[in-house]
């Protein structure tokens, strides 16, 4: 859209490739945080100038700078920030002015600039948090912009975007005891067949239990012979001692022992560090309770970039299905959206409770997975937010596609090994596609145990190969087998009679320089015409007990 202004430029409505506008921080992801006012947040604004022609900034004097005369603002919605009057605008950025109202920022700058095509200018935002209310959620943030003019030209550009932002929970300890991971293996086949894993999410017990140092009136206390108990100092210790474990019995230290070590206690005050306390929806907005969230490694369909690092492309991925196999009554399915190609499957805490030592808090089972993606690990993500005490974040657990994967049996004894199945009935299982072979062996192959096959057999290069020889008369001929590799035996032959029964004949092979030999030879037939049938073996098939020798 095009219109007049009162100073005679022409205002024109942005076309979208004009800017690309990203909000981040410091990271590089589009979060803000949740604090207690000690990390000192900063949000970068990056306005890249995507369009074919430069752009240029009028001067906008501070005291001119308001609602209606601006370069660019930033609205956020209500309830998004603690105090929108508290932000500052970094000094590196010489020259802008900034002016609040209500829940928009305003920026103007002082002086002529352009930003270059293809160049970006970066405004920081610092001192900026976000409210509590509402706990962990999502938002969006208009930025507008205006006063800007194609250089050369008289045409006022003016336009806006919307940006997504993620308000995550930043209060509490960053390091969470959580154990998130695959229960049995983590391999899914990629020859496009359906998959199954478990995915188990679980407390971790206080691993690591603070101790106190114990003076030699409280050992002294505890002990019966008080008179000789004396307690090593620090510098001087050689050992520990639990004092627990004197008090169950499960030691007798000597007066040398203690007097050579420290005696400790639990620090009982510090025992609940490990314990997570989920917040259920019962306890307040649904936005407030503990969520889970999965995600994917997953590629565009149509990319030509390489897949190896992605679990499932973006047709398979919204085939996937997910579902709680355990602690239903504790959990919501909280829906499944999309973030660009990735969708993402959220689980909601129904009612709170408080878990202690290992304790498993949501398993789920992952079903559907088909993947035709180049074998490899691929990454499932699990985002957590809402855990009071505790930093919002993710846990990555790897996942390896290839052409085998790895089952424990129904029975659960005993691994099995699946090519071509994803669900092995033996320690190893091959299940090929129709027009493939299911086994090919080449070279020295040694079987101990029985063997039970299931339909045809066959075995390349041939170990068994059937040849026909004629001759007449006392003949001698090679038959070409090298005896290295071959055993040739006699598998029938055909003579005419003899004119006397009492003739002889003979017929059999023999090894001659390197080769097997034929000799055969019948006396007074009334047809000297004769043939022969030999059967080669392969000789890592057959054991030679004992054979004819041949001399001239």
């Amino acid at each position: 859209m095009v219109s007049v202004a009162s100073n005679g430029s022409i205002n024109v409505s942005s076309r979208p490739d004009i800017f690309q506008i990203l909000l981040q921080d410091e990271d590089g992801q589009n979060v803000l945080g949740i604090d207690d006012g000690a990390l000192r947040q900063s949000l970068r604004i990056e306005m890249l100038n995507t369009s074919r022609r430069d752009l240029e900034l009028q001067p906008i004097a501070e005291s001119t700078l308001n609602g209606n005369t601006y370069h660019f603002a930033v609205s956020f919605r209500p309830g998004t920030l603690v105090d929108i009057s508290s932000i500052t605008l970094r000094e590196m950025t010489d020259g802008w002015t900034m002016q609040s109202k209500g829940n928009t920022l305003y920026f103007g700058m002082a002086r002529k600039t352009v930003i270059p095509h293809g160049e970006r200018m970066t405004l920081t935002l610092e001192n900026i948090s976000a409210a509590p209310e509402g706990g962990s959620r999502g938002t969006r943030v208009e930025i507008k912009y205006d006063q800007l003019l194609y250089q050369g030209s008289n045409e006022t550009i003016s336009g806006n975007r919307l940006q997504y932002l993620n308000i995550v929970n930043q209060r509490g300890k960053k390091q969470i005891p959580l154990y998130v991971g695959l229960l049995g293996s983590n391999t899914i086949l990629n020859d496009g067949q359906e998959n199954e894993l478990t995915l188990t999410i679980q407390s971790l017990p206080n691993m690591s239990v603070p101790f106190i140092n114990l003076s030699l009136q409280e050992v002294s206390d505890t002990l019966e012979n008080s008179d000789i108990t004396r307690v090593g100092s620090p510098a001087s210790s050689t050992s520990v001692i639990s004092l627990k474990e004197i008090q169950l019995g499960k030691i007798i230290p000597t007066d040398e022992q203690l007097a050579d070590s420290i005696i400790v206690k639990p620090d009982e005050s510090k025992r609940t560090e490990g314990i997570l306390k989920l917040r259920g929806a019962n306890e307040g907005t649904l936005d407030q309770a503990t969520k889970f969230t999965l995600s994917f490694d997953v590629v565009s369909t149509e990319s030509d970039a390489p897949q190896d690092w992605a679990l499932l492309n973006s047709n398979d991925a919204d085939e996937v299905r997910i579902s709680v196999e355990s602690n239903q009554a504790n959990w919501g399915f909280g829906g499944k959206e999309t973030q660009g190609i990735s969708p993402q499957w959220s689980y909601i805490c129904q009612k709170g409770w408080q878990a202690s030592g290992r304790e498993e808090l949501l398993r789920l089972k992952i079903t559907n997975l088909k993947t035709l993606l180049k074998a490899g690990y691929a990454n499932l993500y699990v985002h957590f937010e809402n855990i009071p005490g505790y930093w919002d974040g993710h846990i990555t657990v790897p996942i390896h596609k290839g052409p085998l994967v790895y089952r424990e049996d129904p029975s659960g004894m005993v691994g099995c090994v699946g090519i071509g199945t994803d669900e092995p009935q033996a320690k190893l299982h091959v299940k090929p596609p129709s027009g493939v072979n299911g086994l090919k062996v080449e070279g020295d192959t040694e079987i101990a145990g029985n063997l039970e096959i299931h339909g045809d057999i066959r075995v390349r290069p041939e170990p068994f190969q059937l040849k026909k020889f004629t001759g007449e008369r006392n003949p001698r001929i090679n038959t070409g087998f090298p005896i290295d590799d071959w055993v040739v035996i006699v598998a029938g032959f055909k003579i005419a009679r003899t004119a006397d029964p009492g003739d002889g004949q003979y017929i059999y092979t023999y090894e001659k320089e390197g080769v097997w030999w034929i000799a055969a030879d019948v006396i007074n037939t009334t047809d000297p015409n004769w043939e022969i049938n030999i059967l080669a073996i392969r000789k890592n098939w057959i054991k030679v007990i004992s054979q004819i020798q041949y001399t001239e």
